[in-house]
């Protein structure tokens, strides 16, 4: 599935929800443990400009992007099948931010990645974090195929405890 698809699923979920949860004074829908698979191939690298909903958030997708790369290099190029290719989200030093967690691992011959969300906003960050997630695949993909590895496509699997939109 496409980001878009994705998108399109969860949005008609979110109407189907008539009850509410209050968190931080804010009336919230709440979809828990959600689970999807972003399919990647060439396509899924293009149309990825959804701006940034705070500036802080491009700080953190760069510190992603980077942190991907480094533990990628340090890793699987040592180690194709190692299962240390992970890091946790920290890019300001603190241990509370939505996305939580990356693991890049390579199964014959197909680069993966999962992606563990504590939380994230439908309206404001869906987009844009999705892309990070892509962002950063392509960035080790391209780095693989930089350094003449053999790899091929393979999916971006998220998980998020609470996938919410505010209704007020």
């Amino acid at each position: 599935m496409t980001i878009e698809d994705i998108k399109e699923y969860y949005s008609n979920r979110f109407e189907k929800i008539d009850n509410v949860v209050v968190v931080d004074k804010k009336e919230t829908k709440e979809i828990r443990n959600v689970k999807y698979s972003l399919e990647i191939n060439r396509d899924s690298f293009r149309n990825l400009d959804k701006q940034a909903p705070l500036q802080e958030e491009l700080i953190e997708r760069n510190f992603v992007i980077e942190k991907s790369l480094e533990v990628c290099e340090n890793h699987l190029f040592y180690d194709l099948h190692s299962r240390r290719a992970s890091f946790v989200n920290n890019y300001d030093l603190q241990d509370n931010h939505c996305i939580s967690y990356f693991h890049f691992y390579y199964r014959n011959e197909t680069l993966y990645l999962n992606v563990y969300c504590g939380r994230m906003n439908f309206d404001t960050n869906f987009m844009f974090d999705n892309q990070t997630f892509v962002l950063a695949y392509k960035k080790v993909f391209n780095n693989f195929e930089f350094h003449n590895m053999k790899v091929e496509y393979g999916s971006i699997d998220v998980h998020i405890m609470s996938l919410h939109k505010i209704t007020e």
